[in-house]
């Protein structure tokens, strides 16, 4: 191995590795990662790191070859190798700052949750619409979910859209408090909206939006992308001829986004 293959390596070793550090630093309250990858699986870029942070060392107690002088041409090779590796570094800086939009709402396949009719004819009774975060039918038991034991309605109880997407049953009637952001649906009658948010099962490319139906004449003058606190009491709604469950709110309230606006699954 020539002295600029060897350093040209190192280089590229230094900085990957540099990156993987960095996304498991607290960032805003959370780890930087949270943005791109589930937080859960925080060993992959800390085995990555670990595995770079070796080969690092191998390499720098390897002995450079090839002393002589080398011509530009013969590093021409090395240096788009080097450049090919480092390319994905160059974009980071603008992907860390972008978010994912309306657009990305509108371009993806929205959960709203399980009130329409199973297509199992063995098993009849709500079912997930759409890929839901882990695709699976409200009743995947015998038993149907129990609802929640009666308790003083004094409140509101916060609970996740996954929570009200995949058990909806469990929470119909009470009054629940939840956080997203604002959207409009075509065909939506007037005072009502959709709140979402991004659910992420691995990373950013494969999240999907989770939503609730919002009656209140409070939000018609948010704008879409809105990050809102929605308070009110779960019933059955219906969205384009589907039942589907909504909140008529008592309450909308426009707030900051939050440090991690994704929601993940219970691992």
């Amino acid at each position: 191995m020539g002295r600029f293959e060897k350093w040209s390596r190192g280089l590229v070793f230094l900085l990957w590795g540099g990156f993987l550090v960095f996304l498991l630093e607290p960032g805003g309250g959370s780890l930087r990662l949270s943005r791109y990858l589930n937080p859960a699986l925080w060993w992959l870029p800390a085995g990555g790191a670990a595995i770079i942070a070796v080969s690092l060392l191998a390499l720098l107690r390897r002995p450079a070859m090839g002393a002589g002088p080398v011509s530009l041409l013969g590093l021409a090779p090395l240096a788009v190798q080097t450049g090919i590796l480092l390319l994905p570094l160059v974009y980071f800086p603008a992907a860390d700052s972008s978010r994912l939009s309306t657009l990305t709402y509108g371009m993806r396949t929205v959960a709203f949750g399980t009130m329409a009719t199973s297509g199992n004819p063995e098993r009849p009774g709500p079912a997930w619409q759409g890929k839901g975060p882990w695709n699976r039918t409200i009743y995947d038991s015998p038993a149907p979910v129990p609802p929640m034991a009666e308790e003083p309605d004094t409140g509101f109880a916060e609970k996740t859209l996954v929570e009200l997407a995949v058990e909806p049953e469990r929470y119909f009637g009470r009054r629940v408090e939840v956080i997203g952001q604002v959207a409009r649906e075509p065909g939506l009658p007037s005072g009502q909206l959709v709140c979402y948010r991004f659910f992420m099962s691995c990373c950013a490319a494969d999240s999907q939006p989770i939503g609730v139906l919002v009656a209140s004449g409070q939000a018609l003058g948010l704008a879409d992308g809105t990050w809102v606190r929605v308070r009110g009491r779960l019933v059955r709604g219906e969205l384009a001829g589907q039942p589907m469950q909504r909140i008529d709110a008592v309450e909308v309230l426009e707030i900051e986004a939050p440090a991690v606006s994704f929601m993940y699954p219970p691992f």
